[in-house]
Parts: C-alpha cells; sequence; structure tokens
C-alpha cells in the first residue's frame, strides 16, 4: 500500500490494459463494450489504478449473465474527471450498498457465488483512499451496478 506514484495516467491506455487482460473471457460472455470520451489524463498511480479497474471489470464479469453489457466512460469537470463503470448484470439490493466496500461483506449475492470473498471491493476503496480518489457504487437489483471514480484535478500531488 506505500508502493504507489501519483503521477498522470493515460485513462484510455489503462482501461484497454485491464480490456486486454480479461479479453477471452469478455468474448466468451459476448460482451458489448461501450467506451466513452476516455482521452482523459488523471492523477493516480497506473499500477494501481490498473488493479482497481481490473477488479471492478472482474466483478462486472462475474456478476453478469451472458450476453454481458459493459459501458466505461470518463465525464470531465473543471474540478475532477469522473469514471464510471457500468454493467447491466444482476445488480445489488439498495440495502447492502452501504455495506459494499466493508472487508469480507459479500452480499446476498456474494453467498450465491461460491468465488465471492468480500475483499475487492473493500481493497479498491482502500487504495483509492490512498491516492486521493473516492470511490461510490450505485445499484438496482436486476437492472445494473455504476461504479464511479472521483479523479481531483489537482496540483497537490
Amino acid at each position: 500500500e506505500k508502493d504507489y506514484i501519483i503521477k498522470s495516467c493515460d485513462l484510455k491506455e489503462v482501461v484497454q490494459t485491464c480490456l486486454r487482460k480479461f479479453s477471452k473471457t469478455l468474448i466468451s460472455k459476448k460482451c458489448v463494450i461501450e467506451l466513452d470520451n476516455l482521452n482523459v489524463l488523471v492523477k493516480s498511480d497506473d499500477k494501481w489504478l490498473v488493479f482497481i479497474l481490473s477488479q471492478l471489470i472482474k466483478n462486472s464479469i462475474q456478476y453478469s449473465a451472458s450476453p454481458m453489457f459493459l459501458n466505461i466512460s470518463a465525464i470531465e469537470h473543471s474540478h475532477h474527471v469522473l469514471l464510471k463503470i457500468t454493467d447491466h448484470g444482476y445488480g445489488i439490493k439498495k440495502s447492502d450498498i452501504p455495506r459494499v466496500f466493508s472487508k469480507g461483506f459479500t452480499g446476498e449475492t456474494g453467498r450465491k457465488e461460491t468465488r465471492s470473498t468480500g475483499i475487492g471491493l473493500y481493497l479498491c476503496q482502500k487504495l483509492c483512499k490512498k491516492m486521493g480518489l473516492d470511490i461510490t457504487v450505485d445499484s438496482q437489483l436486476d437492472q445494473y451496478t455504476c461504479v464511479t471514480i472521483n479523479f481531483p484535478k489537482s496540483n497537490m500531488y
């Protein structure tokens, strides 16, 4: 957790690295992928950002049926950039959303999946905090899950 260097990272490059990592699985799930407005530089550690996005894509794969849908988009504002990873998978119960970043929490859907550990989103949030990023989850059961990472545009780094 102490091994990170904050610098400018190309979001498109990081996202493409993650998608290549899961390309065979995404193809086998007949995934439709939409990438929007990713030609943006953000302040982060590229290695840890790849780890975080890989975990989010892995969750989308694990909690979606085939054919799968995945949208990854960036929205640039004057003081921050929002990166949104949205799938049309199983979704998360509203009552579970406040606990998704808790260590070991798998929720109702996670209990049905034998591979669920409840560690992935916990680590994502921990790493985001270390790098000065915010991460949030919005979801509707049986509809979608959207994870948003907020990258401040700050020269503090």
